[in-house]
């Protein structure tokens, strides 16, 4: 059975501590959901319907995101992932934030290929980062991640149509400034 949540925080499980941040600021129809390895993504992904914003929180590089068990996960492997056509809904938000995920061409692609396999018939944004980021943690006190300090890093979002056409692009600094 599929339960219907409006936001979800897909973690590497060495972010918990960013995971349970995350619900006590956004509350209301939102989980969180670990995933060690591809099976569990998978199953995350095939758990949920109605889905409006997903968060991914792991480890990346340029062009792929990689979680605990080794698994490099590329746009193109959501293909497979993702054959529940409920699990998100129209105009669906995800963002990625591991590390450097949406840098360069091969983040471009990364973000295009998401959009394809995910958003094809709902339409939405992608987004990731191009730079490496960083969450705090001291005792209970716990951080989301954050793009470095003097870096020159950008969130980088695209807007896809219901066709998962791209009609739409926007890269903003650190400080919230359109670049």
């Amino acid at each position: 059975m599929r339960t219907a949540v409006d936001n979800l925080y897909l973690y590497d499980p060495q972010f918990e501590a960013g995971a349970k941040s995350f619900l006590s600021s956004v509350g209301g129809s939102s989980t969180t959901y670990a995933i060690p390895s591809f099976a569990a993504l998978t199953n995350a992904l095939n758990s949920f319907t109605n889905v409006k914003l997903v968060i991914f929180d792991t480890h990346g590089a340029p062009g792929r995101m990689w979680l605990p068990d080794g698994t490099n996960v590329e746009g193109l492997d959501f293909m497979m992932i993702n054959k529940n056509a409920v699990f998100l809904a129209n105009d669906a938000r995800l963002l990625f934030y591991g590390c450097n995920i949406a840098e360069g061409k091969a983040g471009d692609t990364f973000l295009s290929e998401v959009a394809q396999n995910m958003l094809y018939g709902k339409g939405g944004t992608v987004g990731g980062t191009t730079v490496s980021n960083i969450s705090f943690q001291i005792g209970s006190f716990s951080t989301e991640a954050y793009m470095m300090p003097l870096s020159f890093g950008r969130l980088k979002v695209k807007r896809y149509s219901k066709q998962a056409a791209e009609i739409g692009a926007l890269t903003i600094d650190r400080h919230g400034f359109r670049r």
